[in-house]
């Protein structure tokens, strides 16, 4: 049994009353677990599984895959289903993190880079931007953007001066000319 805080990046309807959700913890990394009942009217899990908010969830490994168990409400940032704008981006987020990230590889830096999008989206008046985000994203999963490929706003946010001192790493791409293609 595992209790730890995580960001639900994405819920689907299973079954009559259960839901699977994929969460990015801070222990784990990002994990699927199945929630049963959650979907009944008297359940005490699904108000508590929303996206925009640390939960702390507890988890259980069975044959089938993780479990939800538990999960109670650690910080809350409804503030942004107020503003569509910071909402896009708060769910463009998720759903970055969701597709760049391998199942059970756990790392503290990116769960930080989550929490300090969410709280910059909540606390500053101006819209936040996804590229400061997207920056630190990528580079602490190893690769390391262009910084003429992307906007001069990027080099003045926290974000990416506070991960500056990670090692990166380039990645270089091979293109296909689609023409001469087999």
């Amino acid at each position: 049994m595992i209790t730890t805080n995580a960001f639900i990046l994405r819920r689907y309807n299973i079954r009559d009353a259960d839901r699977i959700y994929t969460l990015y913890t801070e222990r784990l990394g990002k994990v699927e677990a199945i929630a049963t009942g959650v979907r009944k009217i008297k359940s005490k899990l699904g108000s508590h599984l929303e996206p925009c908010s640390v939960v702390a969830v507890t988890l259980v490994r069975g044959r089938m895959g993780w479990r939800l168990v538990n999960a109670s409400r650690e910080q809350s940032f409804f503030s942004i289903h107020k503003d569509l704008e910071r909402f896009a981006l708060a769910m463009t987020a998720l759903e970055t993190v969701d597709a760049l990230t391998k199942q059970e590889y756990p790392d503290q830096r990116i769960f930080t880079i989550i929490k300090t999008l969410f709280h910059d989206a909540v606390t500053k008046k101006e819209t936040a931007s996804i590229e400061p985000f997207l920056y630190a994203l990528l580079s602490a999963l190893g690769y390391r953007p262009l910084p003429n490929s992307i906007g001069p706003s990027l080099f003045a946010s926290p974000l990416f001066t506070d991960h500056l001192h990670y090692p990166l790493r380039s990645v270089r791409y091979r293109t296909i000319d689609a023409r001469n293609a087999p």
